[in-house]
Order: C-alpha cells, then structure tokens, then sequence
C-alpha cells in the first residue's frame, strides 16, 4: 500500500504549495493538482483521469495526472509503498560504520576545562538540565591534547587517501576556553608543525578573558572566534553573570570593541547569542542596527527539554514574547521582501529558525543505509574529546554514550550499539513521516541517561505544523525576492568551510 507524504501549505498571498517528502522539492499546486496526487496513491490514470474529469476541465486534468505520474515515476516523489525503507539492525554493520567514518567529514573538538568563569543561568552544562554533563574544575593537559591531535591526523592521513583536498578543524572548547589558552597555544603551535592537511581553528569563548595578547594570538593563527552576547546589557546582564552574580556585559562590550580597534579588517570574529521568553528581542533588534558589533554568527533560544527553566515564566510572559514574534515576523518578511537594509538581529533571529527548512535534504543528498532518518551524524564524524581523553560523539552529547579513547581508538561496537538503540527508540515512525527530510533530531537533543527519547511527546506532530508554517513565510518571501536568502547560504558556506 502507498503512504502518501507531502503537505500542503499557503502564503501570505494566497498561493498553494505541496512538500514533496520524498524530493523535499516544494510545488506549486491548485484543487485539481491536490485531488489528482490523493487519487493516484490508489488508482491508476485512467481512472484519476476519469473521476476527476467529472469535476474539472479534462485538459486540466489530464495535465496534472501526467505531471504527477511523471514526478512519481522519475523521481518516486510523493509515495511511499508501506513497509519499505525500514530501520535496520546495525549489528552486522561495522564494517559499514568504518566505512562511514573513512569517507565523511572530521571535526575535532577539544575540551580545555570543565571550568568557567560565569555562571549563566541556562547553561545547559549545569543542574539546570538533566541529562548532561555539569561543570568540574578539571581540565585537560598537554600531553592529552598532544595524544588527541595525533589520533585525529592519522585518521585524517587515511582520509587524504580518498579526499586528497581535504581540510580540517580544531575547536577549542569549554566551559571557558580561554582560562586554559597557554595549552591553546601549545596545541596550536604542534597542530601548525604536525598537520597533514590544511586547519582551521575555531573557538567559543565569553569573551571576558580577551586581552592584546589573546588578540594577537588569534590573529596570527586566523582562528574563528566566538564570543558570546545577548544583546542590549538589560538582555545580557540578566543571565549572564559572574560566579558572585556580578554583571559582564561591560566587560565583553569593552573587549569586543577593543578587538574591533586593534584588527578593524579581522572577519573572523563574531557574535553568538541566546535569548529566552523574558528577552526584550524588540531592543536587541534595534541595538544590533545601532552598535557597530561583529556579525552575528547564531541565535538561539535556550533549550526547553528536560529543565524546568520554563516554569519561571508567567502566562502574560509567553503572551508578550508571542506577541514580539509576530511583530518582528511582519518586519522581517517585508525587509527580505523588499531587500531592505535589516537588523543583523532581526535576520538571524528568523534565519535560525527557517534554517532546517532552508537546508533541508534533497532527493540526492542520501543518508547512511545504517541510519537512514533523522539529519543526526554518524558518531565519531565530529570527535568531542573530554579532558580525560575520551572521545564522545559531540560537545552536546552526555557522558553515557562515549565512542573511544585516544588512546585506544574508536571502540565500533559502542557506535554499533548506540546507532541501533537511536534507530529503535527514535527512528521507528520515520518511515510514514512526511517532513523527515527536515528533521532536526539527533542523538544530543534525545539523549538521556543511557537511552534516547523524544525532547516532548508531541514532538512529531509540532515539527510537521513548524515545517508548514516555515515553509509558508520562506516562500512568502522569494515569491517577491528571490534572492533573499543568498546571504543565508554564504553564511553556511563560511561555517563549513573546513569541508574537504
């Protein structure tokens, strides 16, 4: 039996589209297009033909049969026969792991400390959240980093094999990377004499520790560099604070802007922010487009699963926050409508959020027979190194699902395992969902302790209706431009650019 996937949705103009969850290509359709895909899951031509003709002018119809027969037969789009396409079972796939891992992207990212400075209140790191790792005062030492970096480049000397083009990162992260920088640049100096292939470094940092030397050192080895502020000092002091719950918003400004005076031509340093329920995103709109900052490299609001971060907040609060969304969608889809000079905020604010639609698979962008659902990478693609040399699967990850040590490599019936368990808890459904393309799921946002689960019961069917409505205002948009979102995609060409 065919399952059909594809949704419907309209702009603001009134114009019908159909998803397409097999191509993840987007159609215009009309009444008779929409009746003619229903009928052609169960009937064949001739006879969708002959029903529809009762109802619609037959050249009108024959047209969007042919059209549907054609798509369904050159691209197998909108159909799915029931029971194709299902989970396997990974435990005879190591060989296929090995192999995933050969052929696909490495990004290493090596966590310095455990250590931090501040002590902002969503950090995801904290008992804030369950299920992930919590701040120690442990941090990594040379010889580990030295013994990280080594496994990672006899990995990448294999890779060269097949990719001779290839290039590669080095993240340094934390807690507070910069409270371990003598071991960044002892780490970065034997990764410049030892690499076998092009590096970019990249790091994420509050911001607070940065002085001339730091600068001048991120300078001379072009290391990407984000540093992480909220907005407006109301916006930013209110969760990010010292370990006595002091203010820092002056001191990140100031830095920044010194930064900004000492390299005015770097293009390498830029902004990460977060903002919640209670941010005033109307303010940090207008003080992006007033303050001459470093480009915004990601918004994000902070995460709702598993914390009681949420509870915090009044009904009036969610009103407010709903109502500032709405206000600044109308703003954001006229100025991308109209190519008009928009808040580096307002852009990314929506951006981020319309960004898995942007980006989602297409009909040649295959996924790994042994997880064939879900956008979540193979583990070990990005290598997460603890302080203490274990290898996870990213930063994001707990502790309960470790991949390796440098020590030992990568220890494949633990990938074996955990593919398995994600496809099982996880991917069961993935079959019969028309937006899967789209999917934002992976091992980190369902991971609990030792398991995977949803990050709300209500998951599924609230990302098909956040799909539609995504949907609707990108195309509401490139109805009127559709060069819109160029700078979007040069913006992810640039975060990927350590792509062989």
């Amino acid at each position: 039996m065919k399952i059909l996937l594809a949704e419907k949705f309209t702009t603001e103009s009134g114009n019908n589209y159909i998803y397409d969850g097999i191509t993840s290509i987007v159609i215009p359709t009309n009444e008779v297009m929409e009746k003619a895909i229903e009928l052609l899951k169960k009937e064949n031509e001739q006879e969708t033909i002959k029903q529809l003709s009762q109802e619609f002018d037959l050249h009108e119809v024959i047209s969007a049969v042919k059209f549907v027969s054609r798509w369904t037969n050159v691209f197998k789009g909108f159909y799915r026969e029931s029971g194709n396409g299902k989970v396997r079972d990974t435990s005879a796939n190591i060989d296929e792991i090995k192999n995933a891992l050969a052929n696909d992207t490495y990004l290493m990212v090596l966590n310095l400390t455990e250590n931090c400075n501040f002590r902002c209140k969503y950090c995801y790191v904290t008992e804030t959240y369950d299920f992930t790792r919590n701040r120690t005062g442990r941090s990594m030492d040379f010889a580990t980093g030295k013994k990280s970096i080594d496994f990672y480049f006899q990995n990448l000397k294999e890779i060269l094999k097949k990719v001779p083009n290839k290039k590669a990162g080095i993240t340094f992260y934390g807690g507070e990377p910069l409270l371990n920088f003598d071991l960044i640049k002892k780490l970065v100096e034997y990764a410049e004499e030892h690499s076998p292939v092009p590096l970019i470094y990249n790091m994420t940092s509050n911001g607070s520790l940065l002085d001339e030397e730091i600068m001048d050192f991120i300078v001379r080895y072009n290391i990407n560099i984000a540093i992480s502020l909220d907005g407006s000092s109301k916006n930013h002091d209110k969760n990010r604070v010292t370990l006595r719950h002091d203010s820092t918003y002056n001191k990140v400004y100031e830095n920044l802007k010194l930064f900004m005076k000492k390299y005015p031509n770097y293009t390498k340093l830029g902004i990460m922010g977060v903002y919640d329920i209670a941010t005033d995103l109307i303010e940090n709109t207008d003080y992006f487009e007033e303050e001459s900052l470093p480009h915004i490299l990601m918004l994000n609001r902070v995460a709702s699963k598993n914390t009681d971060y949420y509870n915090q907040f009044s009904k009036e609060d969610f009103e407010a926050y709903n109502s500032q969304i709405n206000t600044l969608r109308k703003t954001y889809i006229k100025k991308k409508q109209n190519n008009e000079k928009i808040s580096n905020y307002l852009e990314m604010l929506f951006d981020m959020q319309l960004g898995p639609f942007l980006m989602r698979r297409r009909i040649q962008d295959i996924r790994p027979s042994i997880m064939p659902f879900t956008n979540s990478c193979i583990p070990g693609i990005r290598m997460f190194v603890r302080v203490d040399g274990t290898i996870d699967m990213c930063e994001r990850i707990n502790e309960t699902f470790p991949v390796g040590h440098i020590d030992k490599g990568f220890n494949y019936k633990n990938i074996e395992k955990i593919i398995t368990q994600y496809n099982k808890e996880i991917c069961s459904k993935c079959e019969s969902c028309s937006v899967e393309k789209t999917c934002p799921l992976c091992f980190a946002s369902c991971n609990e302790d030792s398991g995977f689960n949803y990050p709300e019961k209500d998951f599924c069917s609230r990302w098909k209706k956040e799909c539609k409505d995504a949907l609707s205002v990108i195309y509401t948009v490139l109805e009127k431009n559709n060069q819109a979102y160029d700078r979007f995609w040069k913006q992810v060409e640039k975060s990927f650019e350590f792509r062989g």
